[in-house]
């Protein structure tokens, strides 16, 4: 982490992240410096609440109504910021086929904005469809002289024909100038 700018976390740690590798990641980003969680880089099982302080939300392995639901989506509408600079150029939405994540663990750390967010069926049967978070960047506060962290998370990302849509290597390309 000491030289890196940013780090990418793509597939799901499958040993719990250490103390120390959380503290690494803490100081990379006291340094500035970002991190990208994509997909199944959300993914962080017997650490998921640390986790999701880092990268804003993480999918959650408590049992019962909290854990997190997944599924595949055909054809899926995201409706997209626009006012966000990232995704000034973009239309207000975009559809997609991919696997899904949603009620995810959210963090408390930094200030979160929501970029992207969908419907999904709710988390039990009370519960209607609802919006859920599907792209996001932190803000990690300030310390000392340096500009607190970024990360930058997105549930996109399962399949290969998401990883080959320009539509997702745009946002993947924006995000890294803009993160």
């Amino acid at each position: 982490y000491s030289s890196a700018a940013s780090d990418v976390y793509k597939r799901q740690t499958q040993n719990r992240l250490t103390d120390s590798q959380f503290a690494q990641i803490d100081k990379h980003l006291e340094q500035g410096k970002s991190i990208f969680a994509l997909h199944q880089g959300l993914v962080q099982r017997g650490s998921h609440l640390q986790w999701a302080e880092r990268i804003g939300f993480a999918f959650n392995w408590e049992e019962g109504e909290a854990r997190s639901k997944w599924g595949e989506f055909d054809n899926h509408q995201i409706t997209l910021d626009t006012s966000a600079e990232i995704f000034s150029d973009f239309p207000s939405s975009i559809t997609f086929s991919d696997e899904l994540y949603w009620n995810l663990k959210k963090g408390s750390r930094g200030e979160i904005t929501i970029l992207g967010e969908t419907i999904a069926p709710g988390v039990d049967e009370t519960q209607t469809n609802q919006k859920w978070p599907i792209i996001w960047t932190v803000q990690h506060p300030s310390t000392g002289n340096a500009d607190g962290g970024r990360a930058f998370g997105a549930v996109l990302g399962h399949y290969n024909e998401m990883r080959d849509s320009p539509t997702y290597q745009a946002i993947l390309l924006l995000s890294l100038i803009h993160i």
